[in-house]
């Protein structure tokens, strides 16, 4: 037996006590969509309005994204790293692929200005995501 029962509990109960910690701690100071998001949102009282909050999250994460996507295609043009450009390529792709189509799944899914909107966040949502992913594989290199 590596702990005792009692070691095992107060280990427990610090556990629980952290998790919100680390949550709150994972999460960062805002998790704004993107920056001017939130004041974007309380000012918008109808669904175009949303909307256009919601692309505008879009278009700066996107921004982002291909900034650092160029910025990694560059830093991989150098000398035994075209496998690795050619690799990243190939993910790209597949990725825009996958976020597509399923932004367009949830253009279709019950009819109205809602599926819109759901589809306008996912973009959002999923090229901040990737941007953050390419962001630390930038930083690693």
């Amino acid at each position: 037996m590596l702990f005792s029962s009692s070691a095992r509990a107060a280990l427990c109960m610090l556990l629980l006590f952290l998790a919100p910690v680390r949550a709150s701690l994972a999460a960062g100071p805002s998790d704004e969509l993107a920056p001017g998001f939130d004041a974007c949102m309380k000012k918008a009282e109808r669904t175009m309005e949303v909307n256009a909050c919601l692309q505008d999250a879009y278009s700066y994460w996107d921004e982002s994204l291909n900034r650092h996507y160029r910025q990694l295609m560059k830093k991989r043009s150098g000398s035994g790293l075209a496998e690795g450009r050619q690799d990243l390529q190939k993910a790209q792709r597949a990725w825009l692929a996958y976020r597509d189509s399923m932004a367009v799944c949830l253009s279709r899914t019950e009819g109205g200005t809602i599926d819109v909107l759901r589809s306008t966040e996912f973009l959002a949502r999923e090229t901040r995501r990737q941007d953050r992913l390419l962001a630390r594989m930038l930083n690693s290199e």
